[in-house]
């Protein structure tokens, strides 16, 4: 059965987007995964499809191509900002880029952690958060 609903992931490192895939088999959220690797792509997509069922978009912030602010504010500026949460994710620690996230749009923004069991905590609460 295929689920009703569907996470976006732009995220250019496939071992972390895998990664999620794991923790979230580890989890009761039925969703499909869609992967886009880069901002274009991801742009591309939201622009073409309706995002009617998608419980959130997780943004990398570190793409190819186009960084996370770029895309941030090319889907402020089109008006996608207003339906499912935007989620970005970074390595980079500090409350100046977590303030630079949230002010050009993101919904809510995580660190990315580097230990399995932290970033299973970090899926697990996303997917409690954002998927009912």
């Amino acid at each position: 059965m295929i689920p009703a609903k569907k996470i976006i992931i732009a995220e250019d490192n496939r071992a972390d987007v895998e990664l999620f895939k794991f923790c979230m088999d580890e989890s009761p959220v039925a969703a499909s995964i869609v992967h886009m690797a880069d901002g274009k792509a991801l742009i591309d997509y939201v622009e073409t499809t309706p995002l009617n069922d998608t419980f959130f978009i997780l943004l990398d912030m570190h793409l190819p191509g186009m960084d996370g602010f770029e895309i941030l504010d090319h889907l402020k500026e089109k008006g996608f900002l207003n339906g499912p949460p935007v989620l970005t994710i970074s390595s980079l620690p500090g409350q100046s880029f977590l303030s630079d996230c949230l002010a050009h749009g993101s919904t809510e923004h995580y660190l990315k952690p580097t230990a399995l069991d932290q970033y299973e905590e970090m899926v697990m609460t996303m997917l409690q958060r954002w998927c009912n």
